[in-house]
C-alpha cells in the first residue's frame, strides 16, 4: 500500500520556520511517520510548517515540503536532532529509501546545548573535549543509510553539524543550502559531515555558511578503521564559511576515489585540509583525490593560526589539483601546504608522511596588493616521491624589490623528482627556494621569468640535478 497524506489534515501547521511558536506537533506528527511501518511506504507532504521536539523517520519514507517556508522548527531547548533514522547501526544498513525533497529544516541552534550525555554508541561518542559518552546536537542524523535522497532543502541554524551521514551507500545530496543568520562564535556549526563505512556518495550543487567545516568526509574519524569510497562533490558555493572542505582519514580506514570540482565563494581562514587531522603515529591511508576548478576569495581570518587555501599530509597515493585559482590575495597565506598532517603544525615528526604523487596542473596567482608580495605560494614538509608543477601563470605588481616564490621547502622536507612546465612567473625573488630540505632532481621546460632573481636558490648540495629551460627575461 503507498499513501500520499497532507500534514494539514491532521496537524496544526500554526509555526513558523523561521521564528518558530505555534503548537507542538511532535507526537501527532510522529504518529504519521509511524504509519511507513503499518503501511509499508509512506509520502507525507509538509503543506505549513511545525514545530516539534524531534521526529524519528523509517524506512521508504519520502517527506515532502511544498515550498520553502514549509517544513520543521525545533523548539527550544530539545537538545536532539530535528530528524534521524529509527532503526540506527555503524554496521549494517538498517534503513533504506528515505527522501527528503522541499522545505526548511531549522534547528533552531541558539536555543538548543551544544553536547548532551547519550549511552547510544550509534550516537554518542567519546569526545575529547566534551567528555564520554557524549552525542552533539545536530540538525538531521543518518547512520547505517541506504538510498537517501536530499533535494531542494534548506537546513537552518545547526548547533554542530547541520547533517551528518555514517554508514551508507548511495547518498545523494542536490540542491540542498546551509543558512547560519544566528552564528556563535567557534561554536562547531558545522555543515555536511560523513563516517565510514560508506560508498557511493554524490553532492552536487551545495553551499552556504558554517562557522566551522563546511564539509567534512571522514571516514575513520569515530573508529579509526572505516573506509569511503566513490565520493563526487560537483558545485560548492561557500558563503563566508568559516573553513571549506575536509577529507580526513586518520587511522587505517581508507579514503580513495575522491573527486571535488567547482568550488566557489568565499571563506574565512582555512580552505581545505586533506590530512589525520588527530596526532597519532598512524598518517592517514589516502587514495586517488582530485581537486579542479577552485576559486575561493578569502576573508578576515578569525583563527589564531595563519590561513591558507589547501593544507594537505599523511600518507597519500595521488593527489591532483587542476585549474586552481588565486584572485587578489591581500595577505601572505599559502596556497598550498604540503606534508601538514596534524592540527599542530610545530609538531615534529616521529615518522614523515609521504605523498608518492603531487600534481598541480594550472594555477592561476593574480595579485594587485604590496601586502601579498612576500608570498610563497607553494610549501613543503615531508616526503614527496614525485611532484609535476606545470601551467602556472603568476601576475603581481612590481614592488621595490622581488620577492617571495613559487616553491619553498622547509627543513624537513624529502622531495624526489620536480618537474616543471610551462611557467610564467614575474617579479619574485625565485621560483623555487631549495635553501632548506632537499630535492633529488629537478626537470624544468618551457619556463619563462621575469623580474626574477633567481630561478632556483639552493644551498650546496640540497638539489641533487637541475636540467632543463629557463629563461630569464
Amino acid at each position: 500500500m503507498h499513501k500520499k497524506i497532507y500534514a494539514s489534515d491532521y496537524a496544526k501547521l500554526d509555526s513558523d520556520v523561521y521564528k518558530g511558536g505555534g503548537t507542538d506537533e511532535t507526537a501527532l506528527i510522529q504518529s504519521l511517520l509511524d504509519k511507513a511501518l503499518e503501511w509499508g511506504r509512506l509520502h507525507l507532504i509538509m503543506d505549513g510548517a511545525a514545530l516539534v521536539t524531534g521526529l524519528e523517520v523509517h524506512s521508504n519514507t519520502t517527506i515532502e515540503c511544498m515550498n520553502k517556508d514549509c517544513g520543521f522548527y525545533l523548539a527550544d531547548n530539545s537538545d536532539c536532532s530535528i530528524l534521524v533514522n529509527a532503526s540506527r547501526s555503524i554496521d549494517t544498513l538498517s534503513t533504506k529509501n528515505i527522501t527528503l525533497f522541499g522545505g526548511t529544516y531549522n534547528h533552531n541552534g541558539p536555543h538548543q546545548q551544544h553536547h548532551v550525555k547519550c549511552d547510544d554508541p550509534v550516537i554518542g561518542w567519546d569526545d575529547p573535549d566534551c567528555g564520554p559518552n557524549t552525542r552533539f546536537v545536530m540538525g538531521l542524523e543518518f547512520y547505517g543509510v541506504e538510498n537517501l535522497n536530499i533535494r531542494d532543502v534548506t537546513i537552518c541554524n545547526q548547533r554542530t553539524f547541520a547533517l551528518t551521514v555514517g554508514n551508507f551507500r548511495h547518498v545523494n545530496i542536490e540542491n540542498t543550502y546551509v543558512e547560519l543568520p544566528d552564528e556563535i562564535p567557534f561554536g562547531n556549526q558545522d555543515g555536511f559531515h560523513f563516517w565510514g563505512p560508506g560508498q557511493f556518495l554524490t553532492i552536487r550543487n551545495v553551499g552556504g555558511r558554517t562557522g566551522d567545516d563546511f564539509m567534512n568526509i571522514g571516514p575513520d574519524e569515530r573508529d579509526k578503521v572505516s573506509s569511503i569510497t566513490d565520493v563526487l562533490v560537483d558545485g560548492v558555493m561557500l558563503d563566508d564559511a568559516y573553513q571549506g572542505i575536509r577529507l580526513l582519514s586518520r587511522g587505517t580506514g581508507r579514503l580513495d576515489r575522491v573527486t571535488v570540482r567547482n568550488v566557489t565563494g568565499t571563506y574565512r581562514c582555512y580552505g581545505f585540509y586533506i590530512n589525520p587531522w588527530f596526532i597519532d603515529d598512524t598518517m592517514g591511508n589516502f587514495g586517488n583525490i582530485v581537486f579542479e576548478n577552485i576559486d575561493l576569495r578569502h576573508l578576515d581570518n578569525v583563527y589564531g593560526h595563519p590561513p591558507f587555501l589547501f593544507s594537505v599530509g599523511g600518507d597519500i597515493e595521488s593527489l591532483t589539483f587542476r585549474n586552481i585559482q588565486w584572485y587578489h590575495p591581500y595577505d601572505v597565506r599559502n596556497i598550498f601546504q604540503i606534508g601538514y598532517p596534524f592540527h599542530d603544525f610545530d609538531y615534529e615528526f616521529k615518522r614523515k608522511p609521504r605523498i608518492q604523487n603531487l600534481l598541480i596542473d594550472g594555477l592561476f596567482v593574480t595579485e594587485d596588493k604590496e601586502s601579498s608580495a612576500e608570498a610563497d605560494h607553494i610549501i613543503v614538509r615531508g616526503i614527496v616521491d614525485r611532484m609535476t608543477v606545470r601551467d602556472v601563470d603568476i601576475t603581481r605588481p612590481v614592488q621595490n624589490e622581488p620577492s617571495g616564490c613559487l616553491l619553498r621547502l622547509k627543513p624537513d622536507a624529502e622531495v624526489g623528482r620536480v618537474f616543471l612546465n610551462r611557467i610564467y612567473a614575474e617579479n619574485m625573488n625565485s621560483l623555487v627556494n631549495v635553501q632548506e630540505g632537499k630535492i633529488d632532481t629537478v626537470f624544468a621546460s618551457d619556463i619563462i621569468l621575469d623580474r626574477v632573481e633567481e630561478p632556483v636558490i639552493a644551498d650546496g648540495k640540497n638539489v641533487g640535478k637541475i636540467s632543463g629551460d629557463i629563461q630569464n627575461v
